[in-house]
C-alpha cells in the first residue's frame, strides 16, 4: 500500500510532535542540551543502521549525485537539529518554538522552490504565506513581557 503525500506528512507530524514531547520532557531535570543531543542522534543512528540492514541490497550502489546530495542535505539537517534541540532546552514553549521554525520554513522553502527550482508562485500561495507569518507574529508577541 502506498501513502498519499497528505498521509506521509499527516502521519509524520503525529511522530514529529511526539518526539518533541519526549525532548522536552528530557529537560524536566537538565538542562544540558549536548547530552539530550547525543542520545537523540544515537536513536536515529540507530533506526538508520536497521533500515540500511533491511534495505542493504537497495542501498549499496555506486554513488552519484542524488547519494552526495542526501548526504549533504543529512549534514545540514544534524547542524539545524543541533540548534532545533538547544532551543527545546531553553524551556521555550515547544508552539512558540515550532509556530517560529514553521513560519520562517515556510517562507524560506518558498523563496528557494522559486529561485532554485524555478516553481511557480501564485496569489493564494502569497497570501497563505502571509497569514502564516502573521500568525506567527501574533503567537510570539503574546508571549512578550
Amino acid at each position: 500500500m502506498k501513502l498519499s503525500w497528505e498521509h506521509s506528512i499527516f502521519i509524520g507530524t503525529l511522530f514529529f510532535v511526539a518526539s518533541q514531547v519526549f525532548l522536552k520532557k528530557s529537560f524536566d531535570h537538565s538542562d544540558n542540551y549536548i547530552r539530550t543531543f547525543v542520545y537523540f542522534t544515537l536513536a536515529i543512528t540507530m533506526m538508520s543502521i536497521i533500515g540500511f540492514i533491511i534495505h542493504s541490497e537497495n542501498v549499496i550502489t555506486k554513488l552519484n549525485n542524488q547519494h552526495y546530495n542526501a548526504f549533504i542535505a543529512g549534514i545540514f539537517f544534524f547542524i539545524g537539529l543541533i540548534l532545533w534541540i538547544y532551543s527545546i532546552s531553553m524551556k521555550t514553549n515547544l508552539g512558540i518554538i515550532r509556530s517560529f521554525m514553521a513560519g520562517f520554513e515556510t517562507l524560506l522553502l518558498f523563496s528557494v522552490g522559486y529561485m532554485v527550482f524555478n516553481e511557480k508562485i501564485n496569489t493564494p500561495h502569497v497570501i497563505g504565506v502571509l497569514a502564516i507569518l502573521g500568525g506567527v507574529y501574533l503567537i510570539g508577541k503574546k508571549n512578550e513581557p
